[in-house]
C-alpha cells in the first residue's frame, strides 16, 4: 500500500522504517545527530517549508555487483503532515484499530 506523504510523493508502506515526528527528534541528542547525518549525506529526498515529520525508508539496491547480496539504501523524506496522520493512513494501523489489536 502507498502512503501519500504531501508534495504529490508517496512511499511504499513496507519501505517505511520509522516515521518521527519533529519534536521528538529536537528532544533527542542521537536522533538529531542521525537525522542532520542523513541530510549532510545527501540521503534527504525532499524538501518542505516546515517539517513536521521525517520518515526513513529503504530501497532495494538492485546494481549490486553481487547479486547474492543486495544492500537496502536508506533514503530520508520529511513531511509537512503530522506524524498521527501519516500512521492513520497506514492500512496495517487501520486493520489493528478495526480488530482491537
Amino acid at each position: 500500500m502507498l502512503i501519500h506523504i504531501g508534495d504529490n510523493i508517496s512511499i511504499e508502506e513496507k519501505d517505511i522504517i520509522v516515521i518521527l515526528n519533529k519534536k521528538t527528534v529536537d528532544e533527542s541528542k542521537i536522533n538529531s545527530a542521525y537525522i542532520d547525518y542523513l541530510i549532510k549525506n545527501n540521503y534527504l529526498v525532499n524538501n518542505v517549508d516546515e517539517i513536521n515529520t521525517y520518515i526513513i525508508s529503504k530501497t532495494r539496491n538492485t546494481k549490486s555487483k553481487n547479486k547474492n547480496k543486495k544492500k537496502d539504501l536508506i533514503k530520508l523524506y520529511v513531511s509537512n503532515i503530522s506524524s498521527n496522520s501519516l500512521l492513520k493512513r497506514s492500512k496495517g494501523l487501520d486493520r489493528r484499530e478495526k480488530y482491537g489489536q
